[in-house]
């Protein structure tokens, strides 16, 4: 029996767009770019089970990964632009000190050499940058594997159970007991 093709682009669009709205409201607005891809996976599992199941297809658990994933990795990169250009904006509104902060006496040389890379990549702009590229990396990585996992868990809670299964009915399959 073939698997019949379920479109995967609405959920993943839907599920990136909607978690990462979701994870900007006040409740949910904390400094971790898991809460979006948290939404983002779940959603888009959720829908992708729904149109799996208006193909007459009964998902398994792990074809949620991929919606989950790419939704999660939407999400995290609509957090970590919108983010960044809000970091920027509050930065350019901020003093910034015309030296660089100096090291403390009695430092560890390595850290009191960080403090004036640190100093340098200020004054040139090149610092902001950076963060904004690490975070830009960080979330991406972070939110892609959260979405993930995300989107099993949305396809194992929303799915619909094929028909002739019922509650407490099991399918057969390798391993199972006949009867």
């Amino acid at each position: 029996m073939s698997v019949p093709v379920v479109d995967r682009t609405t959920p993943v669009l839907l599920g990136g767009l909607i978690g990462a709205a979701l994870g900007f409201l006040p409740p949910c607005c904390v400094p971790c770019c898991c809460v979006q891809a948290l939404f983002a996976g779940l959603i888009a599992g959720a829908l992708y089970a729904r149109a799996a199941a208006g193909a007459g297809h009964f998902p398994d658990a792990t074809e949620g990964l991929l919606p989950g994933l790419l939704a999660g990795l939407l999400a995290g990169a609509i957090d970590a632009i919108l983010l960044g250009a809000l970091q920027l904006l509050a930065v350019s509104f901020q003093w910034m000190p015309a030296e660089p902060i100096a090291p403390v006496p009695g430092m560890h040389p390595g850290l009191a050499s960080l403090f004036e890379t640190f100093g340098r990549l200020q004054k040139t702009g090149a610092g902001l940058a950076l963060l904004f590229l690490v975070r830009f990396v960080t979330s991406a990585v972070i939110s892609s594997l959260v979405g993930a996992l995300f989107g099993m868990a949305g396809v194992a809670l929303f799915r619909k159970p094929a028909e002739g299964i019922g509650a407490g009915e099991t399918r057969g399959g390798p391993g199972s007991l006949p009867g």
